[in-house]
């Protein structure tokens, strides 16, 4: 006899006389067809609401150093139309390889040169890791543990900030997990020779992406899983060489071409120092000690960081081949970054999936009760994340701005406070979910414009484009700004070393209008000196600079005669 299936029970209900009718669907029936564990979770939901959680603030001005940067080579490459020759204010850059960059370029082709253009292929990209990792995770487990893995990417405070920005690290952790995703295939039961190719060719755009750091992810994944499984037969491994081959074959052409094109120079700036340098010294000052990924892993991986706890159980130190994968995974990425050098905060993104599929991995349910101590360490993360930001605030002297600036994060961290208080059976890894969802979503409509108007880079350089029609130099003083640059437009900007500098470049050219951002002290003394004439243009705040409460003034300086 065949067996009735019990979503459509909520329904109907069965007379005596073989006959059906229909009643009305309740609410208790309504949890149970769409999570209970009949749901089948659609491949696409992870990635709709990534998008949903990434899109707001994403027409704001860019404000992060490195963000600039990124849009300024891609607003370069779009003008001169050499996709993959990356030039920054009109000289060759060779610290990165083009890949994520040309994707921007050819957004701001397609769509204008926006903010909107310039941040929407990473956008995407970070969606489409978030599908990846459900796709991953319905693999090796069951696809209700997936989408909790997959909706951890962009729920964590880490992946909520990357997600939205011009870096190369979506592009990075988009290609890695496709990478990680073929080569289940490989190493599993079928070692199909076309996942092995594409594995390859994911690994090879993720070396174009962002250099060999880009084949860390899924080679310790592929070391873990060959240890976990204790052999490897000779098809796998022919496939693992297939794979690497078809990486190599796609990435090195670009390398050998760009070393001869510039005489070797590509070669010594970007395998000599952002890869050995970068690994063996610390880098625009980005150092920290041993340690540094510790805090950063619990304070970045927020609200989930508290999960880690339960980790530790036999069913995620069982010795099967994918746990070895993902051990290897994670325990490798973060003794890398740890004994580098150079650190930064968002090295530690390709070790979130597999922290999030270990996570999930060790639940014995699909829907597991948060335990005591996981509950407790979220609530004290919570706590520390908001005292580290009164902190940051108080040192930068802006308490009229505080409330704007703390109350998204208070409203976003405040539940997760409170989860010691709830007893255990109400708190459950889906209620924690909608939690993450729910803070994640405060945080991004509300943080970016507050952020905007605090980062007074954008403004400046709109107001310093409007009077460069009449000025023929613009510079900082003591100041490194890509945005400001950026917003400048083609040439960028240039940088007096002190404002004596500034006064004797100004002073020397009597018939020439500068443009200087400048602190207001500097503005002051450059005034006093008598030799130049300083006019304030605008004025702003700058949130993030060395030094508290700096006031940025736009100034016009044009040399006094006689």
């Amino acid at each position: 006899m065949r067996r009735v299936e019990s979503a459509p029970r909520a329904y109907t209900r069965s007379r005596s006389d073989g006959r059906t009718r229909s009643r009305a669907l309740r609410v208790p029936e309504v949890k149970r067809i769409f999570f209970g564990p009949d749901f089948e979770v659609p491949a696409w939901l992870p990635g709709a609401l990534t998008l949903l959680l990434l899109l707001p603030g994403i027409t704001r001005s860019f404000w992060d150093r490195d963000e600039a940067q990124y849009a300024a080579i891609a607003r370069d490459m779009e003008e001169a139309g050499h996709f993959f020759n990356p030039e920054l204010f009109g000289r060759p850059y060779a610290e990165k390889p083009p890949l994520a960059i040309a994707l921007t370029a050819v957004s701001f082709r397609w769509l204008g040169e926006t903010e909107l253009a310039g941040r929407l292929p990473h956008v995407l990209l970070f969606s489409g890791a978030s599908v990846l990792l459900f796709l991953i995770g319905r693999r090796i487990s069951d696809p209700r543990r997936a989408f909790f893995a997959a909706m951890m990417l962009p729920t964590s405070l880490l992946g909520l900030l990357c997600g939205r920005l011009v870096l190369t690290d979506s592009a990075l952790l988009f290609f890695a997990l496709a990478a990680v995703f073929f080569l289940l295939d490989v190493l599993g039961g079928r070692r199909s020779l076309r996942a092995a190719c594409l594995a390859g060719a994911a690994l090879g755009l993720g070396v174009l992406t962002k250099g060999p750091v880009a084949a860390l992810s899924p080679g310790l994944f592929a070391i873990g899983h060959c240890l976990g499984s204790r052999r490897v037969d000779r098809a796998a491994r022919r496939r693992l060489f297939l794979s690497a081959a078809v990486a190599v074959g796609i990435s090195a052409p670009w390398f050998l071409l760009q070393s001869f094109a510039t005489h070797g120079e590509a070669f010594r700036s970007f395998w000599l120092r952002e890869n050995v340098e970068r690994f063996l010294h610390p880098l625009e000052r980005h150092s920290g000690p041993v340690v540094y990924y510790l805090p950063v892993l619990l304070l970045g991986f927020f609200p989930w960081s508290g999960l880690l706890a339960g980790v530790w159980n036999r069913r995620s130190l069982a010795r099967d081949s994918v746990g070895w994968g993902l051990w290897f995974w994670a325990g490798g990425v973060l003794v890398f970054f740890s004994i580098s050098a150079t650190k930064l905060p968002t090295y530690l993104l390709p070790l979130l999936p597999a922290v999030a599929l270990l996570i999930a991995r060790s639940s014995d349910s699909a829907d597991p009760a948060v335990s005591r101590t996981s509950r407790w360490l979220t609530a004290g993360v919570g706590a520390g994340l908001l005292a580290a930001s009164v902190a940051a605030v108080s040192r930068f002297e802006i308490l009229s701005d505080a409330p704007a600036i703390l109350w998204p994060l208070a409203t976003a961290t405040l539940p997760f406070l409170a989860l010691p208080l709830f007893p255990k059976r109400t708190g459950t890894s889906a209620r924690m979910l909608g939690l993450a969802l729910a803070g994640s979503l405060v945080l991004s409509l509300f943080l970016p414009p507050i952020l905007d108007h605090a980062r007074c880079w954008a403004k400046l350089g709109r107001r310093a484009r409007i009077e460069r029609l009449r000025a023929e130099e613009v510079g900082t003083v003591r100041l490194s700004e890509p945005a400001l640059g950026y917003y400048v437009g083609t040439g960028g900007t240039g940088i007096w070393r002190s404002r004596e500098d500034m006064i004797r470049s100004t002073a020397v050219s009597p018939h020439r209008s500068f443009l200087a951002c400048i602190t207001a002290t500097d503005a002051f003394e450059a005034a006093r000196d008598g030799r130049i004439h300083v006019r304030i243009l605008r004025r702003g705040w700058n949130l993030l600079e060395d030094g508290p409460h700096e006031a940025i003034e736009l100034c016009r300086l044009t040399a006094r005669h006689g």
